[in-house]
């Protein structure tokens, strides 16, 4: 048989493994997890793509960059029928299981490493994503299809020129998608990029395929951020960005200054105590705040708590640590299965360390050094007073691969094989794959039953969106404004067909959207300028909300916009999570 027979039989090998891997994952999604939902901002990225938020499709999506949204909408224009979104997220975990056993299985030469290879990468990967492939969130998606690239472009090195350049320029893809999907976790991968540049050149690869794959990649990148820029240029789009990130300090991480200290800074910015109570419960309602005002309150929030962040640094250090321990530990089999390989990627060095091949001690230090970078952007992000939960597990994923991606290449072969040479890191991965399957058999059946015990959550928040909708299609003339507890949860089982239908008249107010113009083109559709002007000038005007939150501030702000207005409950909805009521503004 010619070399050229031998290395496509081998393909095909790669890709009916790789298939094979994928029809699994997806019955294993299928029969044994709960339905996959979507949650909190992208439901709003779904129907403004789709064009039920607007009336027409829009890629306006501001959180995801503007050349995939504009994609989006243009998929949406062309087959409407689809829900293009829902494929898009839930594309990810498939696209990147696929990638995993394919890229894996063609650094084995022997069939049956091959096999083995892929049952152990499936194993693993099943490990790693059972609540996220529940729970799609774009900002987990994006890291993993950054984690997918990432070992794309790592392994396009050591296989032959043809698969090398199509792993590369597949690589270039996923990081872009990545990086549209969400920038910031994009940037987290950059210094592992160059870090794999550096693995190559101290392996005495030819860095010809990994330049030209990182040039390309930064073409691209920058056709995108340009594309960008030109779709947020308009007079309007530059406020609202100031806007939106003004606010995004205050509430995502600073906190609303309190008035009492900062009368006089209120008073300054003319903002009122009512308007000061609005702010902090629906600042959706509140007029007259711009993007000036808001960074104000922002930068004098900002002053106060830096002095607060820095003394309680190592507290904050403890309480992060706990989080990030029960974000992993939600899916103990992925905690255990990140832990093994970290373990076994540094017995795989150890056994390098002991070749005697001086370069490769240089290579040990890459498993302790992702890990350090990991600890230090989460202190980092600590001592900045952000959130980094809110990253690091898309990172962490993406640190993974990177580990992962040195081991396959590292390796080359099957643990099954590895054993035959009597090195330790074998033992340890044929160990792991047996480690693996019992933590599969003892804990995927408890972690069914708590996600099925989420859905019953889940599905109150379904249904309580569902009554919601139903009670503002009975009166479309109607305006209904949904407090923040019932619009940020408005998950819905993506499962179902066709778009969700929102009528028109319901209006989320205390959302990132509130002041873009695609919010205006929205309030354009019910007839109205702004929230504020339809409080006090309209007498259609329902708000919804549960019926134990105290709406006195709501009544305050009407009185002090120059408007007596009364609350009157006219109905009420019990769900799972609560009763909820319906209030007319009379």
């Amino acid at each position: 048989m010619n070399p050229n027979e031998s290395r496509k039989k081998g393909l095909l090998a790669d890709f009916l493994l790789a298939a094979l891997a994928l029809i699994l994952y997806c019955v294993y999604v299928k029969i044994i997890l709960p339905e996959p939902f979507l949650l909190n901002d992208q439901l709003l990225f779904r129907e403004i793509a789709s064009g039920v938020y607007t009336g027409s499709p829009d890629g306006h999506l501001v959180y995801i960059m503007h050349p995939l949204g504009a994609a989006l909408a243009k998929l949406y224009k062309l087959i409407p029928s689809v829900e293009w979104y829902n494929v898009l997220m839930l594309s990810t975990f498939p696209i990147h299981c696929f990638v995993l056993v394919f890229a894996f299985s063609s650094v084995c030469k022997r069939t049956l490493a091959k096999f083995f290879t892929a049952v152990l990468v499936l194993l693993t990967f099943v490990g790693t994503t059972v609540y996220f492939t529940i729970q799609n969130e774009y900002t987990v998606n994006a890291g993993v299809i950054a984690a997918s690239a990432l070992i794309l472009l790592i392994i396009s090195n050591y296989v032959g020129d043809h698969l090398g350049r199509f792993y590369t320029g597949l690589s270039v893809v996923l990081f872009t998608v990545s990086c549209l999907m969400r920038k910031n976790i994009f940037y987290t991968a950059i210094p592992l990029i160059l870090f794999t540049g550096v693995f190559l050149f101290f392996s005495k690869k030819k860095l010809t395929r990994y330049i030209t794959g990182v040039c390309v990649l930064a073409g691209v990148l920058a056709l995108c951020f340009l594309a960008e820029s030109l779709a947020y240029s308009s007079p309007e789009w530059v406020e609202y960005v100031k806007y939106n990130e003004a606010r995004s300090r205050i509430f995502d991480y600073e906190g609303l200054p309190d008035y009492e200290s900062n009368k006089g800074l209120y008073d300054s910015l003319e903002i009122s105590r009512e308007e000061f109570t609005a702010l902090s419960k629906d600042f959706g309602l509140v007029k007259n705040v711009d993007s000036k005002k808001l960074e104000a309150l922002a930068d004098a929030s900002e002053r106060m708590r830096e002095g607060v962040t820095k003394a309680n640094f190592k507290e904050r250090i403890w309480y992060q640590f706990r989080d990030e321990v029960d974000l992993w530990v939600r899916q103990p089999i992925g905690f255990f299965t990140v832990i093994l390989w970290m373990i076994t990627v540094v017995l795989i060095f150890a056994d390098a360390l002991a070749s005697r091949k001086g370069a490769r001690i240089l290579l040990a230090v890459f498993p302790i050094g992702t890990a350090v970078y990991y600890v230090a952007f989460v202190l980092l992000f600590i001592y900045l007073g952000r959130y980094p939960d809110r990253v690091s597990v898309p990172f962490g994923y993406i640190i993974f691969a990177f580990s992962a991606g040195i081991l396959a290449v590292t390796l080359k072969e099957s643990p099954l094989w590895v054993l035959k040479s009597r090195k330790p890191a074998g033992f340890v991965l044929v160990l792991i794959s047996i480690l693996l399957i019992l933590l599969n058999v003892k804990f995927i059946p408890g972690k069914v039953k708590r996600g099925l015990a989420n859905r019953v959550f889940i599905d109150a928040y379904i249904e309580l969106t569902a009554k919601t909708a139903e009670i503002c299609r009975e009166d479309p003339e109607s305006i209904y404004f949904v407090n923040l507890r019932i619009a940020n949860w408005e998950t819905i089982d993506t499962a179902k067909d066709g778009f969700f239908d929102t009528p028109a008249n319901f209006v989320p107010l205390v959302y990132w959207i509130s002041g873009s113009p695609v919010h205006s083109e929205h309030l354009k559709l019910i007839g109205i300028d702004s929230p504020a002007d339809a409080l006090t000038d309209f007498d259609n005007v329902y708000y919804i909300a549960y019926e134990d939150y105290d709406l006195s501030w709501l009544t305050d702000l009407c009185r002090f916009y120059g408007k007596e207005r009364e609350l009157t409950e006219t109905e009420t909805l019990t769900v799972p999570t609560g009763t909820i009521a319906v209030y007319k503004i009379q």
